[in-house]
């Protein structure tokens, strides 16, 4: 078997490649052509989702005590660290509660009802 002999010099390949890339660069700037919307931050959700989501968590809650569901325990726990999440989003949006921004869920259960008071004092129902 012999060595396979490859030809000196860029090629053809390489300015195939090189003429890809100023189309593809080309296009970047043509006028018209679809570009991918800007990256816009996440906004916080309306304090009327919150209430919304506050209400449904804390009925979800109350159903499965309720219930003898299968993995009642887990089901609890991942509802109530997702109502804590919730319950805090809306203590800082009204910034009813000074919270150090290192508080997440889960809450102790004194710090919820702290929090849950305050943003009732603030007027938020859910």
């Amino acid at each position: 078997m012999g060595a396979v002999q490859l030809p000196e010099g860029p090629g053809p390949w390489l300015a195939a490649a090189a003429a890809a890339l100023a189309l593809g660069a080309g296009l970047r700037r043509a006028p018209g052509v679809l570009r991918a919307a800007p990256r816009v931050p996440p906004r916080d959700p309306p304090l009327e989702r919150l209430a919304r989501d506050l209400h449904r968590l804390l009925g979800e809650l109350e159903r499965i005590e309720r219930s003898d569901l299968p993995a009642k325990a887990a089901r609890l726990r991942a509802t109530a660290l997702a109502y804590d999440d919730v319950l805090l989003a809306a203590a800082r949006a009204l910034e009813a509660v000074d919270l150090p921004p290192a508080v997440a869920p889960p809450l102790p259960a004194a710090q919820r009802i702290e929090v849950e008071a305050a943003l009732a004092r603030q007027g938020l129902r859910w």
